[in-house]
């Protein structure tokens, strides 16, 4: 697949750098070339403009990554990224000065956008680009279709941390891997190693709080969704962490910019990502200017080309550290790169250094009432779809499972990821007879996993999977491809519903699962009622929609409660008030977010009102899915029974032909007052497939 070829760099030096061939699988795999110091690391930047590309070949970059005017993660700005023609010219240049061009394709695509997607795979074919970085299923399948002599990269946003996925994405004919930015360079490094395929890692520049790919804040909340490249960037807003005590608010304990991580810099770091093995070093910042990418860029050049003419005796120059320091945008940190916890130094809360604000702050829209139908009425469909969904609730506990079942629940699923806060965790034997309990009632079983699938998530799930070897499990639910084909080893038996963290939005992804071995889908957290219209009517697969309960907007690695209130600043040593006191983050609208800690001391970051469709579910009855979803699993007992009665009313009168499925006003109350949050549509009202501008937005907010 790779082969070595050499380069002239600006100042006359030789050094080898990644180009396309088949001589490095032969002599044993890139990694151990790098290691060996055969092979020089690929140097790679972005640009956004014409004049930034020039800059960075120039300053000495191996490969520039660029966007085309759609299907990229910086859609703010309309001035920047390249049309048809611009990118024509881009590779030529490029290719011209000996060095590489990829292009961006990394948002989620809409149902209505696959189509264009196609045409643009094949305009980049007669291009002559090297590469594409993809992050939607939908773009490897079309890739497949079309036949595309360039690699295929996968983005960040795909959250590849997990050896099951990079070698089920070599199967799909990818070349090159960008990890999670929540792996450290260790744990990049294995993957590459144990896969054979190049890894590309992250060393400079602007990093998102949450796990790549999962964060729907922006979009659940305003309509801009960070998979789309419109990120309203609520993770930089001024934040007051309150806790919840009996109901009422104590005051504020901490205030600042409390998730406002700091730039990365892994410059001090190269020696130790040569010897990981990283192919590719990834400098962030297409939106930024010539003057700042090129002074980066030759500074990066300069160093490691400094480490490869002896390595033994290399060290960063103070000269160099204080040009770096003087350029930064926001203040510097390596993060969790080495593979430490994170804590209170890799963020900056004093917000001095932000270089955009968007936004600071949302009211999210509330669902007041149960008669409240304004932001349905031009969306029910004229004639509807009489299908019976079944009822599916997700729990935490074996508690759980009973109210569920007692309220009617037609499936039970048990999740993986439960709150610390939680009176009752589960234990292998509440585990397994719940699976029995679910089964002897006559109810379908199923089994969360976890979103991300850590080295200890995954022994602890493996361990989870033999001990259900002799129950009835019908369902498994995963979150990404790793989980979907350790399933279909492991429980081939168990139906796979592969969920919201593939963040699928259109249905050719959903034909790729299907083909996986998937047999059912949720859609994106993401998805707007218009979008469902179209993706239940065109998809493969049955759907299951979600229905009711918290949404994480932000599945955070950091601990914000133990960076706040503890001594350390870090979650390794912690007096865990997580398990005594509720605590939640409030915005300068006065909106409060709350913290939910899972068992791995992950943060789940909630919505200001929690999903409920009660309000007008005829609109989405009327859509004919096959289940509906309440996640239960951060909900009480109590409140899982109150809740799954309630839907199960509504689902047995439409069933009887009744001509609406709407609870009373007083039901409506009740349930209200019992839910720990108000209630709302979640993205159900907004179209982050078709939004409006940020300026609009901006002005909304403000």
């Amino acid at each position: 697949m790779y082969e070595t070829s050499i380069n002239e760099n600006q100042n006359g030096r030789a050094r080898d750098r990644v180009t396309s061939g088949t001589a490095s699988q032969q002599t044993g795999g890139m990694a151990e070339e790098i290691r060996s110091g055969r092979r020089q690391m690929e140097l790679l930047a972005p640009a956004g403009k014409r004049e930034i590309l020039d800059a960075v070949i120039e300053a000495g970059a191996d490969a520039v990554y660029v966007s085309g005017k759609r299907f990229q993660m910086r859609a703010h700005r309309g001035d920047f990224h390249f049309d048809g023609a611009g990118l024509r010219d881009a590779t030529r240049y490029v290719h011209e000065a000996g060095k590489r061009i990829y292009v961006t394709l990394n948002t989620i695509l809409a149902e209505h956008e696959v189509d264009d997607v196609r045409s643009f795979l094949e305009e980049l074919e007669e291009t002559g680009v090297d590469a594409i970085i993809a992050c939607d299923l939908a773009v490897l399948s079309l890739a497949r279709e079309v036949g595309v002599s360039y690699e295929i990269h996968v983005s960040t946003m795909m959250n590849v941390h997990d050896l099951d996925q990079v070698h089920l994405l070599k199967e799909f004919g990818v070349q090159r891997i960008v990890t999670s930015r929540d792996i450290s360079i260790s744990e990049a490094g294995a993957l590459g190693e144990k896969s054979g395929i190049p890894i590309e890692y992250f060393v400079h520049g602007d990093m998102c709080v949450a796990q790549s790919g999962q964060c729907t804040m922006s979009g659940i909340t305003m309509g801009k969704s960070a998979n789309r490249g419109e990120c309203m960037k609520p993770c930089r807003w001024n934040y007051q962490l309150i806790s919840l005590r009996n109901g009422g608010v104590s005051k504020p304990l901490r205030d600042g910019h409390l998730m406002a991580v700091r730039d990365l810099s892994l410059i001090r770091q190269l020696p130790e990502l040569v010897a990981a093995g990283i192919c590719s070093l990834k400098i962030e910042g297409r939106m930024r200017d010539a003057a700042y990418l090129s002074g980066v860029v030759g500074l990066y050049r300069e160093v490691l080309d400094e480490f490869y003419r002896w390595p033994g005796s290399f060290y960063v120059h103070s000269k160099s550290m204080e040009t770096l320091f003087r350029s930064r945008a926001r203040n510097l940190s390596a993060l969790s790169t080495s593979g430490a916890s994170s804590n209170k130094t890799f963020f900056d809360v004093s917000g001095k250094r932000e270089p955009l604000i968007l936004s600071n702050g949302c009211n999210e829209p509330c669902a007041d009432s149960c008669s409240d139908n304004e932001l349905f009425f031009d969306e029910v469909p004229v004639a509807g779809n009489r299908a019976m969904p079944e009822l599916s609730v997700s729990v935490g506990s074996l508690a759980g499972a009973r109210a569920a079942l007692e309220g009617g629940a037609d499936r039970v699923y048990l999740a993986s990821e439960t709150s610390q806060f939680s009176a009752e965790q589960w234990t292998s034997d509440t585990f397994a007879e719940a699976l029995s309990l679910v089964v002897e009632k006559g109810a379908m079983a199923g089994i969360g996993t976890p979103r991300v699938s850590t080295k200890r998530a995954l022994l602890e799930w493996q361990c989870l999977l033999r001990r259900c070897q002799g129950h009835t499990v019908h369902f498994v639910l995963a979150h990404h491809l790793g989980t979907l084909k350790r399933v279909r080893e492991e429980l081939p038996q168990a139906k796979i519903l592969v969920d919201y963290g593939f963040n699928t939005l259109n249905t050719r992804a959903a034909s790729l699962l299907a083909e996986l071995g998937a047999s059912a889908i949720t859609f994106s957290q993401e998805a707007s009622l218009r979008d469902l219209r179209a993706l239940s009517s065109a998809s493969p697969l049955p759907v299951e929609l979600l229905a009711h309960g918290p949404m994480t907007g932000m599945l955070l690695e950091h601990c914000l409660i133990a960076m706040n209130l503890t001594e350390s600043g870090s979650k390794d040593v912690c007096r865990a008030p997580c398990q005594q006191i509720n605590f939640a983050i409030r915005d300068r609208k006065g909106a409060e977010r709350h913290i939910i800690t899972d068992q791995y001391c992950r943060n789940h970051i909630l919505a200001a009102k929690d999903l409920s469709i009660l309000p007008q579910i005829d609109a989405f009855l009327s859509l004919g899915v096959a289940s509906l979803r309440i996640e239960g699993q951060f909900y009480t007992p109590d409140l899982v029974a109150e809740l799954t009665r309630a839907y199960r009313n509504a689902l047995d009168q439409w069933k009887e032909g009744a001509s609406t499925a709407i609870p009373t006003e007083c039901e409506w109350k009740a349930l209200q007052e019992a839910s720990p949050r108000p209630w709302n549509y979640g993205a159900y009202a907004q179209r982050v497939s078709d939004s409006d501008s940020t300026l609009s937005v901006m002005k909304a907010l403000k």
